[in-house]
């Protein structure tokens, strides 16, 4: 028989980006604090790609970071057909100053709901107040740069932790380290007690238990069969299987992570061919 073998590394990533990861960024202000506008039609760009999502936002920022303008959710409309752009999504708003700041250098963020990001816009706007910034001949264009998040280093690719996580292009899948099996999201680690044959089948040992949030079950067969571990909670409704294959007779053992699952009595049953045993184990957080 096989005997696993299991290595473990922690890799320490320490992040910088430029980009701001955010749920919808709160960019509201007071109009009525400033006597002046300048009124935008704007085309905005990210990677060379219009932009037309349904709760994206505009702002501007004066050169304090104060917001000066916010777009409503999503675009204003499609430019009319007498444009050169003509059924391209725009940004229409107002970006708001006091006459007293007259060429102060405005700046753009853009958030993309469909990343969830806000991303910095390369265009800036010199304040004058009154004058129109654009319109259906002759649009604003603003261009920014969706940053490839790398949901592996943010740690928010939800693989368990007996997994490793691979980024391409801007999507992430998982897989279980070797000596585990799983989907990535959940993997059980399977070890065989070598040279070892129980007399019966049984649930060996529940170690701990009460647990927070990893126990490991160690179970025997005695002879080669199907065996079937799944987890339930007190109400017996199904909670996941934790093992469903054709194992060789010997010792074993598997790992329960319950991170997401709330405090309680659980039952662990094991089936395999008439032999059925059910065993209580509580989770404590």
């Amino acid at each position: 028989m096989k005997i696993m073998k299991f290595q473990f590394n922690i890799i320490l990533i320490i992040l910088s980006a430029q980009f701001i990861f955010a749920d919808p960024p709160d960019w509201s202000f007071n109009y009525s604090d400033y006597s002046d506008n300048s009124p935008i039609t704007a085309i905005v760009k990210l990677d060379d790609v219009v932009q037309d999502g349904a709760n994206d936002l505009l702002a501007a920022f004066a050169p304090d970071g104060s917001v000066r303008g916010v777009s409503e959710p999503g675009p204003s409309g499609e430019l009319p057909g007498f444009s050169d752009y003509a059924g391209t999504s725009y940004f229409g708003f107002a970006v708001y100053g006091n006459a007293n700041e007259a060429d102060h250098v405005f700046t753009f963020q853009y958030y993309s709901a469909a990343n969830n990001q806000v991303i910095d816009i390369d265009e800036t706007l010199t304040f004058s107040p009154g004058e129109q910034v654009g319109d259906a001949l002759a649009p604003f264009f603003l261009n920014g740069t969706l940053v490839d998040v790398d949901e592996c280093a943010l740690g928010t690719d939800n693989c368990d932790v007996n997994a490793t996580c691979t980024n391409t292009g801007g999507s992430f899948s998982c897989a279980c380290n070797e000596g585990y099996e799983g989907n990535g999201v959940t993997c059980a680690v399977l070890s065989i007690s070598e040279g070892l044959i129980p007399i019966e089948y049984n649930i060996q040992n529940i170690y701990p238990n009460p647990f927070n949030p990893v126990t490991n079950i160690t179970y025997g067969l005695p002879k080669n069969t199907q065996v079937k571990i799944e987890i339930f909670d007190i109400s017996g409704r199904y909670v996941q299987t934790l093992i469903n294959e054709f194992q060789i007779s010997g010792y074993y053992s598997v790992n329960w992570r319950a991170d997401n699952h709330p405090s309680g009595v659980y039952m662990i049953k094991m089936i395999s061919g008439e032999y059925v045993s059910t065993k209580k184990l509580m989770l404590i957080k």
